[in-house]
């Protein structure tokens, strides 16, 4: 007789994370409600994805162009999902990747909001305006590189973006319509 437990996907995931934490460099978000804001890479099945998390030091209300108003968000962020394991998300939905990506972040599905992009981490820019006492930050990333031209059959005078998502933060409280009013898509 064998003695101990048996060591299920989740303690073994728990204990990975404990004694190998997710590898993560610090980026600089200079919002007085930011806990603090990193980029990571991890694993969902076999893939290899970064994402750049914003944590907040209380649960905040956002407005998510992916998932609507929402409330008691304990993180933002946005996560390069490889072309390869893009595939999966036809099979296994975008839901099930999102609660992946939530997880591996620390976080329960219903904590952290995100966007998903093609666009790798490694080109996320960052611009921070102020003016008077407003001080809003942008995280953006935007797809030009994979989907930009078909060889040999357009001319290399043009690109055509692929997606482009925006981290929007400001230093003041914004009602729902002010949220709103920020995002225009075309």
């Amino acid at each position: 007789m064998q003695a101990g437990f048996p060591l299920g996907p989740q303690t073994v995931w728990y204990f990975q994370r404990l004694f190998n934490p997710l590898p993560a460099t610090a980026v600089t978000v200079p919002l007085p409600y930011v806990n603090r804001a990193r980029v990571l890479r991890h694993r969902v099945a076999d893939a290899h994805y970064k994402s750049v998390a914003v944590e907040f030091k209380r649960p905040t209300a956002v407005l998510s162009t992916l998932e609507g108003p929402l409330q008691a968000i304990k993180a933002v962020g946005n996560t390069y999902v490889p072309m390869h394991a893009s595939l999966g998300h036809m099979t296994h939905g975008i839901a099930q990747v999102q609660r992946d990506v939530a997880t591996n972040m620390g976080f329960a599905t219903h904590e952290y909001a995100g966007l998903m992009t093609g666009a790798h981490m490694d080109n996320l820019a960052i611009r921070e305006e102020t003016h008077e006492n407003l001080r809003v930050v942008a995280l953006v990333t935007a797809g030009v590189e994979a989907n930009a031209v078909r060889m040999s059959m357009d001319p290399g005078r043009f690109y055509e973006p692929g997606t482009i998502n925006v981290l929007i933060m400001a230093n003041m409280r914004l009602t729902p319509r002010a949220r709103t009013r920020a995002i225009i898509r075309s």
